[in-house]
């Protein structure tokens, strides 16, 4: 019987590790406990994930309590994996998380409508406790929308800015999954996913 491995077939990415202030001053400094490189401030960045070698990305934006507190989210497309001296700002789709309860679902288990953000961002909804907002990119539009404009520079990575509207804590974390690998078929490895965000 056969099944499929997810972890085998997609890269999962801790882009920015769990934290009571997550998007806030108070959830700045990543300790030894963080993946190597992502960065953390008020309104952190992520981590930068390497997409050469996969054809899509998929953010999740966890929350854990949340209180009168909104995060505008925008994707950057990076010239490099460490200290990159350009960071474009990206269109992309998301799922805002679910509101109301349908019969015994639970908003928390479900996604919104999915909706198209501009290169500004999209704003999250105030006091989405238990939610995640889910962005999917699909790397080879990514790339065009980069060479736009940047038409001498290649697209490296992603990474996401998490920036507070209001200093109010928010838990959460940040997730990256890559899949559809470009070179799966040569037999090559899964390639490393996460470079320094700095």
């Amino acid at each position: 019987m056969g099944s499929m491995k997810f972890a085998q077939n997609h890269k999962i990415v801790n882009v920015l590790p769990p934290d009571a202030d997550r998007f806030g001053a108070a959830g700045s400094t990543m300790g030894a406990e963080g993946p190597r490189g992502a960065v953390g401030a008020a309104s952190p960045t992520t981590g930068i994930v390497d997409v050469r070698n996969y054809r899509h990305a998929t953010f999740i934006v966890v929350y854990g309590e949340v209180a009168a507190s909104t995060t505008t989210i925008t994707l950057e497309g990076c010239d490099a994996l460490y200290s990159p001296t350009i960071h474009t700002e990206l269109a992309f789709e998301y799922y805002p998380g679910g509101t109301g309860t349908t019969g015994s679902i639970q908003s928390v288990e479900k996604l919104g409508t999915m909706a198209l953000a501009t290169t500004a961002g999209l704003l999250t909804t105030s006091g989405t406790s238990g939610q995640i907002v889910v962005i999917e990119v699909d790397v080879a539009e990514a790339e065009a929308a980069y060479k736009a404009t940047n038409a001498t520079s290649n697209l490296v990575g992603l990474r996401l800015t998490c920036t507070e509207s209001k200093d109010a804590p928010a838990d959460g974390c940040v997730l990256c999954i890559l899949s559809d690998p470009r070179y799966a078929a040569d037999g090559d490895d899964m390639p490393q996913g996460l470079s320094n965000g700095a």
